[in-house]
C-alpha cells in the first residue's frame, strides 16, 4: 500500500442527515481505490423514501467523448428512453460509434437490472488509451440513467432509500480507477 486514508462529513440536506466517509487507497497492486459510504437518518418523525445517486462526471485525459469509450455492464441493458446515434448496445456493452459533435448528447433511461446488488457493477473505460473507472456497490440499482455531452460521459445509478423514522439507512459505492502501467 502507497497510501490510504478516511474522511467523513456530516450534512443536513431538507429532512435528511447525510454522514458521507469516502475512503481513498492507492496501491500499486489493485490501483487507486475509493469506497464512499453513506448513512442517511430522517430529522422529522416521517420515514423518508427516496432514490439517491452519485453524478459521475467522467473525464478521460480531457479527449472528447467519442469511439472507444466503452460502459460494460453485468446484464444486458436495454434502452427505456435512450435514443442516439452515437451509441449502440451490443450485449452487455454500451459503445459510443463516434465522436460527440458541440451541443450534441446522449441521455436517457435504461433498464435491464434487477433487485441483485451484484448487477450494481458496470465499468467505464476509454478502451484506446485503456483508462476507465470501475464501480460496484452494496446496493442494487433502482433506476439507471445515461447522460453524456462531448466532454464528460455521467452514468447515474440510482439506489432506493427506505429509512424509516429513527432509524439510519446504509449504502456503499466503490469505484476503482485503472490505467495503464507508465512506460519507463
Amino acid at each position: 500500500m502507497l497510501l490510504e486514508c478516511t474522511t467523513a462529513e456530516t450534512l443536513l440536506i431538507r429532512f435528511l442527515k447525510y454522514r458521507l466517509s469516502i475512503h481513498l487507497h492507492i496501491s500499486l497492486l489493485a490501483g487507486v481505490c475509493i469506497s464512499a459510504p453513506l448513512q442517511a437518518a430522517p430529522t422529522t418523525t416521517r420515514a423518508i423514501t427516496t432514490e439517491v445517486y452519485d453524478h459521475d462526471f467522467l473525464i478521460f485525459d480531457g479527449h472528447t467523448i467519442s469511439e472507444g469509450i466503452t460502459i460494460r455492464f453485468h446484464l444486458e441493458p436495454e434502452p427505456l428512453t435512450l435514443h442516439q446515434d452515437a451509441i449502440e448496445i451490443q450485449g452487455n456493452h454500451i459503445i459510443y460509434k463516434e465522436e460527440l459533435k458541440p451541443n450534441q448528447t446522449v441521455a436517457g433511461y435504461l433498464k435491464g437490472y434487477s433487485t441483485i446488488a451484484a448487477e450494481h457493477h458496470f465499468t467505464v473505460e476509454d478502451t484506446k488509451t485503456k483508462v476507465g473507472v470501475e464501480q460496484s456497490s452494496d446496493s442494487p440499482i433502482s433506476r439507471f440513467y445515461l447522460w453524456s455531452m462531448r466532454t464528460t460521459v455521467s452514468p447515474e445509478a440510482c439506489i432506493h432509500l427506505d429509512v424509516a423514522s429513527g432509524k439510519t439507512g446504509d449504502r456503499k459505492i466503490n469505484y476503482r480507477f485503472f490505467a495503464p502501467p507508465a512506460q519507463p
